[in-house]
């Protein structure tokens, strides 16, 4: 009787034990606080929560924090109430966005908390029991919510897409490209080792890519101001084409004369290649001998060209007067006592001729547009 008490007594605990954990695992219930009084309750807005049920997990970056505790529809939208772990209060920030994501391929979703970017709190504040992500006092304008994907609806867009297809062609290309890769392992192998690198030293030179691309904005943006005078470009080009094709007869008439020439001119150069020696010959003589060592007198010369030029167009722009400025020397007080000519040969001179134009022309050619005038 004793033996059997033992054993019905441990029977029950063992059903008794199975039982609180079946209904601690399908409730989601944790041990340590099977009556929630370590958590914190919040809810979330969102356009679609499709798949998404009660006693879902509640995740930050891959953790489990806590459990889905409720669904309900407040004006058109769904309102998921959740409860999060205590312990995880101070990392959770007004600025908290949730969103819904997949859990599996069959459908199941759960609820995914993703505090500001790094970690870094925008606000002192962080959520309260009860709070509403992105309703709560001093969260920022771009606080929102995700809502799930709805993949129904993408695979009934691609629907019509996957009808074109024809199977046959896709079973065609599937076999080759598995007769190319077949026996090509180590150089598909070596292509993608060769392309890592390239996205690689792609990626270093960021920048230059970068204002590579501000460069071509930029020169698209003046070709954009200047599309008038491009368009004019082009216009003319078409009408230069035009009249090239309009005289190609005159053209081919020109391009074989031209040939003619350089036949002729090669043969003229050919016979007479002595003489040009000859010619070349001496002028390498002459300017190596005379050229050469007088290169300082003329320079001296041609530097003094100008002031030489300008004293005779000077004196003798007038014609057949000179134009000189002679002293008076005299030991008495002025006027000078010794009287001036105003002729020549006893003829009373009516002052210089006329000036002639001729000269002015003559100064200007020589000394530059300065030099004329009248006197």
């Amino acid at each position: 009787m004793t033996r059997t008490a033992i054993k019905f007594g441990l029977f029950v605990v063992v059903c008794t034990s199975l039982t609180l954990w079946l209904a601690f695992t399908i409730g989601n219930i944790e041990i340590n606080d099977p009556l929630g009084r370590d958590n914190f309750t919040l809810e979330a807005a969102f356009d679609d929560v499709q798949g998404l049920l009660m006693n879902d997990e509640v995740k930050i970056a891959g953790v489990e924090v806590g459990k889905v505790t409720g669904i309900r529809v407040d004006d058109g939208r769904a309102v998921v109430t959740f409860q999060v772990d205590s312990r995880y209060e101070d990392q959770l920030s007004v600025d908290t966005e949730a969103a819904v994501r997949w859990r599996n391929l069959i459908g199941q979703r759960f609820l995914y908390l993703l505090p500001p970017t790094a970690g870094v709190v925008t606000t002192d504040q962080t959520l309260q029991d009860g709070d509403r992500i992105c309703d709560a006092e001093g969260s920022s304008d771009e606080c929102e919510t995700d809502s799930v994907a709805d993949l129904g609806l993408l695979f009934n867009r691609l629907g019509p897409i996957v009808e074109t297809v024809d199977e046959s062609q896709v079973n065609q290309f599937l076999e080759t490209i598995t007769g190319a890769l077949e026996g090509n392992t180590d150089r598909v192998g070596q292509a993608l080792t060769d392309l890592a690198a390239v996205s690689e030293s792609l990626a270093t030179r960021d920048d230059s890519i970068s204002r590579l691309i501000e460069n071509i904005n930029t020169v698209a943006g003046t070709i954009t101001a200047r599309d008038q005078q491009i368009r004019t470009m082009l216009d003319n080009l078409v009408l230069l084409s035009q009249t090239f094709s309009a005289n190609t007869e005159l053209i081919d008439r020109a391009l074989a004369e031209f040939g003619s020439f350089s036949t002729d001119l090669s043969t003229l150069v050919e016979t007479n290649r002595e003489e040009l020696d000859r010619i070349i010959a001496n002028l390498d003589v002459t300017v190596a001998d005379t050229v050469i060592p007088r290169l300082r007198v003329l320079d001296e010369a041609l530097s003094n060209l100008d002031e030489t030029s300008r004293a005779i167009f000077g004196a003798g722009r007038n014609g057949e007067w000179l134009n000189q400025t002679i002293l008076c020397a005299a030991t008495t007080a002025p006027p000078c006592p010794t009287p001036i000519v105003t002729g020549l040969r006893g003829t009373a001179a009516a002052g210089p001729p006329s000036h002639d134009e001729r000269v002015d022309a003559l100064a200007g050619l020589v000394l530059g547009p300065a030099a004329g005038g009248a006197p």
